[in-house]
């Protein structure tokens, strides 16, 4: 039993959270409830954050103000169909209109730069404000739960440029808050393979996150070479589309399940698997999606960045959206699935 995971959860978290003056704590508790309102209470929150987005955007963004004068689009009378006259947002946009984008006179003590890994293009930067951190941040956490990880709790990670042990701070912060161990996938070898699975017999985390594909080269590796699982939870996979195969694979060998992610650098946490494991719940508190049934892009549109507004930004992927309420009990909308990743 983990003793100390209850400390970190309920106490040095929302210390953190407090000291760099964000309410993650508060929309985690709000995230918690209103996650089970009706998909008509969901649907009638989300179009309303969605129109204020597009005012705000309509009054404080040069290349949005251009945008809707062209489309012939007044934010203050907003309707979905005059939404969606909207040309989508290209990263060819973003990239040109950088400094058009961003909201005019917005404090520069509330920024926050991201930046893609450009696994497919060119990296592309961006800027989210401080307020939708906390908002992505809390919408996170209320999705790693369904897996049955929540701050505190010991975890894996299977990612790219994860260095754990890089300075003194970095260290004291991971031993008392993140508490997590690392396999790097950009220098994945043999070696490394076998100290990662050591490790995780030692460490014993709650959940293993990750890659999709590499999660599952490392459970291949683990069984042809004789090393025992951990008794983890859950998997929680992300980033590339998960074939059956490697669900079934993943599953077999560690003995739990694997709650699959969507998500993306530019707008965070997009959707994810429940407990039901049927189709993906879309974070509708956070992003407006708008998937296809006929393999056309999917458009995002991010509800809480205001620094920067994302409003029907084609990430490049494809998903199928599904017309049903989960088992679960969630209003939450649903995706059936992801048909293709760009990356």
């Amino acid at each position: 039993m983990d003793l100390y995971a209850p400390i970190a959860r309920n106490f040095l978290w929302p210390l953190e959270w407090l000291r760099v003056g964000r309410p993650t704590a508060r929309i985690l508790k709000e995230l918690e409830a209103t996650q089970f309102l009706s998909a008509t209470d969901l649907r009638r929150r989300q179009i309303g954050k969605l129109e204020r987005i597009l005012r705000y955007a309509g009054e404080r963004c040069p290349f949005y103000q251009d945008r809707f004068r062209e489309a012939g689009l007044d934010p203050q009378r907003f309707s979905l169909e005059d939404f969606e006259r909207l040309p989508a947002l290209t990263k060819a946009d973003i990239r040109k209109n950088g400094p058009g984008l961003l909201a005019r006179d917005f404090p520069a003590s509330k920024l926050s730069p991201g930046r893609t890994g450009g696994s497919t293009s060119v990296p592309l930067e961006f800027f989210i404000d401080t307020d939708s951190l906390a908002r992505k941040e809390a919408c996170t956490a209320r999705h790693n739960a369904w897996a049955g990880w929540r701050p505190g709790d010991k975890v894996a990670m299977i990612w790219g440029a994860t260095d754990l042990s890089s300075n003194l701070k970095i260290r004291v912060r991971n031993a008392l808050l993140d508490r997590r161990i690392a396999l790097d996938t950009l220098r994945l070898n043999e070696d490394m393979m076998h100290a990662f699975a050591r490790e995780l017999r030692r460490f014993q985390p709650r959940s293993l996150f990750g890659h999709s594909h590499s999660t599952y080269i490392l459970a291949c590796f683990m069984r042809k070479h004789g090393h025992r699982p951990p008794r983890i939870h859950s998997v929680v996979s992300t980033s590339t589309v998960l074939a059956d195969v490697e669900r079934a694979e993943i599953e077999d060998f560690f003995q739990c399940k694997v709650f699959d992610r969507y998500g993306c650098e530019e707008v965070s946490l997009i959707a994810s698997e429940c407990e039901v494991h049927n189709g993906l719940h879309i974070n509708c508190d956070s992003v407006y999606a708008e998937p296809t049934t006929d393999s056309s892009p999917l458009l995002l549109t991010d509800l809480s960045n205001r620094a920067m507004p994302l409003i029907r930004y084609q990430i490049g992927d494809v998903a199928v959206g599904a017309d049903r309420i989960c088992k679960c009990g969630r209003g939450l909308p649903m995706l059936e699935r992801i048909e293709g990743r760009e990356a």
